[in-house]
C-alpha cells in the first residue's frame, strides 16, 4: 500500500510494525484515512499527521472491508462485522450471532446496510448494524466472491454458481449465466449501459437492459439528469436539473472505493442546488442523480 499527500504528486510507502504490511480495504471519512491490513488491523492516518494510529482492539486480525455511514464506521473481519463511533480508534463488534463467517464487502443503499459473507451469502440491516437477518432466498450458491447495487437491483457473484440478481432488496434471487462461460465470478463493474463481469476465464459484458430482461427497467441514462459546476472544486458543487421535477430527486457523492460519502434529498420544484463538500479528500468522486426513470452519473474532481 501506499498513500500520497500531495494528489499524487508523490507516493509514501507506510513502514509498519517494522515491515511493509499488505492492504486489504482503504476507506476515506472526514480527515481520515483507514486502511485495512492482512493480520495486522486497522490503521489510520489524519490529515496533517506524520505518523499513522493503530486501531487499538483490532490489531492482528484481517480487515477487508471497512465502510463509513455519517459519522459511524464499520468494518467486516473473519469473525462478524465491528463499528466505531470514536473515528476508528476503538471498535465494539455487532451481532454476536454472526460468527465464522468472512465479511468480505460492506454496501449501503439508501437507509439499508448489506454485508457480503464468503461462505453465508448476503445479510442485511436496517437499523444500522444493531441487527441483522439473512436475504438468500432462491440463492443457491452462498459462498460469495462480490456485490454490486444499481437501485433497488442487486447483482450477486458466487464462486461456484455465477451470478444471481434480485430486483426487491433481496428478498428473492434469480440466477442469471445466458451470456456466460464460467461459474467462478470475480467481480462486477457498471459503466453506462453496460454491464461488466470478471470471471474466471476473462471479462465479459451484457447491456443491463438484456439482463434478466425485465430487471433494472425502471433506470435508464438520460441527457435530462444534470450539470455540475464548477469542476473540479473545493469546497461546494452547484447542481443544474436539466428539467423540473414533480418529485423528489435523489443525490448521492460516491468515492472512487465505490463508498456512499453523502446523501442529499432535491425537493420538487427546485433546478438549482448547492452540495457542500465538508472533509472529503482531494480525489475523484461521482455523483449520481436519480428521480423516476432519469438515472445519471457523472465524475468530478476535489482539490
Amino acid at each position: 500500500m501506499n498513500y500520497s499527500t500531495n494528489n499524487g504528486k508523490n507516493w509514501i510507502r507506510p513502514y509498519i510494525y517494522g515491515f511493509y504490511p499488505a492492504a486489504l480495504s482503504l476507506a476515506s471519512l472526514g480527515n481520515y484515512l483507514y486502511v485495512g491490513m492482512s493480520d495486522y488491523g486497522l490503521h489510520i492516518f489524519k490529515k496533517n499527521d506524520t505518523s499513522w494510529a493503530a486501531a487499538t482492539n483490532l490489531i492482528q486480525n484481517s480487515v477487508f472491508c471497512i465502510m463509513p455511514d455519517k459519522d459511524i464506521l464499520f468494518a467486516g473481519l473473519a469473525d462478524g462485522i465491528y463499528q466505531s463511533i470514536d473515528s476508528g480508534y476503538t471498535w465494539n463488534k455487532l451481532d454476536n450471532k454472526l460468527t465464522n463467517s468472512v465479511v468480505i464487502n460492506l454496501i449501503k443503499n439508501n437507509e439499508k446496510l448489506y454485508a457480503v459473507m464468503e461462505y453465508s451469502g448476503v445479510i442485511l440491516s436496517t437499523d444500522r448494524g444493531l441487527n441483522w437477518h439473512s436475504i438468500n432466498n432462491g440463492l443457491i450458491d452462498t459462498n460469495m466472491t462480490c456485490l454490486t447495487i444499481l437501485g433497488d437491483t442487486m447483482f450477486a457473484g458466487t464462486y461456484y454458481k455465477g451470478i444471481f440478481y434480485s430486483t426487491n432488496g433481496g428478498n428473492s434471487w434469480i440466477k442469471e449465466n445466458s451470456f456466460l462461460k464460467d461459474s467462478l465470478i470475480q467481480g462486477f463493474l457498471i459503466s453506462g449501459d453496460y454491464i461488466f463481469v470478471g470471471a474466471g476465464s476473462g471479462i465479459f459484458r451484457t447491456k443491463i437492459s438484456d439482463f434478466g430482461k425485465t430487471m433494472v427497467k425502471d433506470f435508464e441514462s438520460s441527457d435530462k439528469g444534470i450539470s455540475l459546476y464548477p469542476n473540479p472544486t473545493q469546497s461546494t458543487l452547484n447542481i443544474h436539473l436539466e428539467q423540473e421535477y414533480s418529485t423528489p430527486s435523489q443525490i448521492k457523492i460516491i468515492d472512487i472505493l465505490g463508498q456512499e460519502v453523502l446523501f442529499n434529498i432535491i425537493q420538487p420544484g427546485i433546478r438549482d442546488y448547492k452540495i457542500d463538500l465538508p472533509g472529503l479528500l482531494p480525489g475523484l468522486y461521482f455523483i449520481s442523480f436519480q428521480n423516476g426513470t432519469v438515472n445519471e452519473i457523472k465524475k468530478f474532481l476535489v482539490n
